[in-house]
């Protein structure tokens, strides 16, 4: 592939990462709209999709016009700090470098949400919904960065296969 050809289908990736986020963030604030316009089941279908991915404690949870959000806290900011990381990305990380960050800078970028965890867990320190959810969004900002070049890394290799068996083939039609 062609530094063009690797620079596009990075731009292509990037752009359906960013869509993917925000209609997931969409997803995680659409149970309280649904609420607010009283219909139930909506909500409640929204919330039981979301359920896999999160407690939904509703004392831990944020209150959008009195309804909670589909998520904690802690995986509002997780979400909405992947929502910055992806948007920061193109202008932190150059589309040409294919490498992932060293693990150490993610660890290190985890390590206010594990001791925000622990601290609570412990009973030393309690958390609270701004100490889970800012906590997040730093783990979330961070998680971005080695998400979405896996999934340019995983567009990539898709992009050169289906290239390399296409070499060669003649269409019919085609010359």
């Amino acid at each position: 592939m062609t530094q063009e050809q690797i620079k596009k289908v990075s731009r292509v990736t990037y752009f359906a990462m960013l869509l993917g986020v925000i209609l997931w963030l969409i997803a995680i604030i659409a149970p309280a709209c649904f609420f607010v316009q009283k219909q139930v089941l909506p909500a409640y279908l929204m919330r039981k999709i979301l359920s896999p991915v999160c407690h939904q404690i509703i004392d831990r949870s944020f209150l959008l016009w009195g309804y909670p959000l589909a998520v904690c806290a802690r995986c509002s900011g997780i979400y909405f700090g992947v929502l910055l990381g992806i948007l920061f990305y193109p202008l932190l990380k150059s589309y040409k470098k294919l490498e992932l960050l060293p693990r150490s800078y993610l660890i290190v970028m985890l390590l206010p949400t594990t001791v925000d965890f622990l601290l609570g867990a412990f009973h030393i320190l309690e958390n609270t919904h701004f100490s889970r959810a800012f906590t997040g969004v730093i783990a979330g900002f961070a998680l971005a960065f080695y998400i979405a070049r896996a999934i340019i890394n995983l567009a990539l290799e898709i992009t050169k296969t289906i290239a390399s068996k296409r070499k060669g083939v003649v269409f019919y039609g085609s010359k």
